[in-house]
C-alpha cells in the first residue's frame, strides 16, 4: 500500500499526509479503524524498510520531507 501510495504521485515521491490519505481513500476500511494503530505501523515500515527513501527536499506548505522508492 505504501509503495502504491508513493507510485501514484505524478513525482513518484509523497509526504506522510499523502500517504495516508491515499491510504484512507482507495481503502475505505481504514477509515473506520483506530487511525494511530495503522498511521504508527505505515510510519515503523518507511523507517524499517530499505526501499523507502526519505527525500532530502522539503514538501512545500507541508511539514516533513517527501518519502520515494529506491
Amino acid at each position: 500500500m505504501i509503495r502504491n501510495a508513493i507510485m501514484s504521485q505524478p513525482t513518484q515521491q509523497a509526504t506522510l499526509s499523502e500517504i495516508y490519505e491515499w491510504i484512507s481513500v482507495n481503502f475505505p476500511f481504514y477509515n473506520d479503524t483506530n487511525k494511530s494503530s495503522w498511521q504508527n505501523s505505515v510510519r515503523h515500515n518507511l523507517s524499517k524498510i530499505q526501499a523507502f527513501k526519505r527525500s532530502d527536499a522539503k514538501a512545500e506548505h507541508q511539514k516533513g520531507s517527501y518519502w520515494t522508492i529506491d
